[in-house]
């Protein structure tokens, strides 16, 4: 009995704990503060090998094509010979450099500097991308010890380091290999803030938050979906709530202002991030999109059909207003098609099509693409168990729902491609870690045993 009740004692203490509060040494399920640490770089570590092993299983024979995985290597390519942002496809077609824009540029710069070492092959460029994954996989676990004690956090590490949604972008040359990484981090300094607010740990936020949409330019989203409602449950002043959230989007612009400025002074219309969106507005917005086998899908048909100006910021904006005025015209399918897509993302909709699809369009393999389904699945339920046990601390439920309102509505304005998700699926993984570490504890005080 009396391991029981130093038990209860130990879950109550952790219940009432703030978000990024140290817990006490007697309530965590490792010995030390420093051995959970030790234990997720070994996680870390081994999911550094797997993913390796899986890159050189199922991705070291892919070749590049006219895809995002050629855009990225080419362009850090180009980094190194001092070419500066070029357009891949614009060279690879006529062999004349023009200013590019179509992603923004954070990825490419990071495998710049693995070419800068020698290290320039798409097969190294996947190897580093591995690097990234396998610290997601670190921080994700911290970010779970943080908020539930040691055991949650190796939890969560092992599950991220396993499930294939994460191991699979790492080895496929996509931007979502460092956009995981941006967003588990976003979690961990918005929960430090929200823990002992200061305008230091804001500007860490907005950094984060910065360096994340010079990734992938969604994450300006978040300021909204993130930034905003983590402010109301900050427990502060209204004035200082606006002076934390002004820090925030103060150091977000000023770390997106060099490259905004560069792409000013290089195109004709304003490219803040990156001039894609016509294009997938697009190829997202067309008859067979609206109807049919691949209604919320995308279909390279629909892609722009005039031929694209050396300015392609021009392009876009024309781009942009076909599809407006297409979406205009049929407004009526707007639901069905936003349901799907959406459906397509979480795999609820057509799912084996939406694996056939993965195979093939995303090239992600078929063994890859038929396991990350039931485990999406799990991660969902686990979650859900996470979030529940989460329940009095609403600067978790704001942060990692956010991810996931994030990876459903760019799906939702775009199209149902499972690599959209990956937002969302940090924050399950996060709270999956919890959701069965409240299980085992609640199953342990069912028994009388010690937690």
């Amino acid at each position: 009995m009396g391991g029981t009740s130093e038990s209860r004692l130990g879950d109550r203490r952790l219940d009432h704990a703030l978000p990024g509060r140290r817990v006490p040494r007697d309530v965590t399920d490792a010995g030390s503060a420093a051995k959970p640490y030790r234990v997720l770089g070994l996680i870390a570590l081994g999911g550094f090998v797997l993913r390796v092993v899986t890159t050189n299983a199922y991705y070291r024979e892919l070749t590049l094509g006219w895809t995002d995985n050629f855009f990225y290597h080419q362009t850090a390519q180009f980094l190194v010979d001092g070419k500066g942002f070029a357009d891949p496809f614009h060279w690879e077609q006529t062999g004349e450099l023009i200013a590019s824009a179509d992603h923004p540029p954070l990825y490419s710069m990071y495998l710049a500097l693995f070419s800068l070492l020698g290290l320039d092959s798409p097969m190294h460029h996947r190897v580093a991308s591995c690097l990234l994954g396998a610290t997601t996989v670190f921080v994700i676990g911290v970010v779970a010890a943080r908020l539930a004690g040691a055991r949650a956090g190796i939890i969560s590490a092992v599950v991220a380091a396993l499930y294939p949604p994460l191991w699979i972008v790492d080895g496929t040359l996509v931007a979502e290999s460092p956009y995981a990484l941006w967003m588990a981090l976003l979690v961990l300094v918005s929960l430090r803030l929200n823990e002992r607010p200061s305008l230091g740990r804001a500007a860490v936020v907005g950094l984060v938050l910065g360096l994340a949409a010079l990734t992938r330019s969604e994450a300006t989203g978040l300021f909204v979906l993130l930034v905003a409602p983590l402010m109301l449950v900050t427990r502060v002043g209204w004035g200082r709530r606006f002076a934390l959230a002004g820090m925030v989007g103060l150091v977000a612009v000023a770390s997106i202002a060099p490259w905004a400025l560069r792409n000013e002074a290089r195109f004709e219309e304003h490219v803040p991030l990156a001039y894609g969106a016509g294009y997938v507005m697009k190829i997202g917005n067309c008859d067979p999109t609206y109807h049919g086998e691949k209604l919320g899908y995308w279909d390279i048909t629909c892609a722009y059909a005039k031929p694209l100006l050396p300015d392609k910021s021009v392009s876009e904006v024309d781009a942009r207003a076909q599809a407006t005025d297409y979406i205009a015209d049929h407004k009526e399918r707007l639901p069905a098609v936003v349901a799907a897509r959406v459906g397509r993302l979480w795999h609820v909709y057509r799912v084996e099509q939406g694996i056939t699809y993965d195979q093939f369009f995303e090239r992600r393999g078929h063994l890859a693409s038929q396991l990350a389904v039931p485990a999406l699945y799990a991660v969902v339920l686990l979650g859900a168990a996470g979030a529940w046990a989460q329940r009095r601390r609403p600067a978790v439920l704001v942060t990692t729902g956010a991810l996931v309102v994030s990876a459903t509505v760019s799906a939702a304005l775009a199209f149902g491609i499972t690599r959209y998700r990956i937002a969302g699926d940090v924050a399950l993984v996060i709270l999956a870690g919890i959701g069965l570490d409240a299980m085992l504890r609640a199953w342990s005080r069912r028994r009388g045993a010690p937690t």
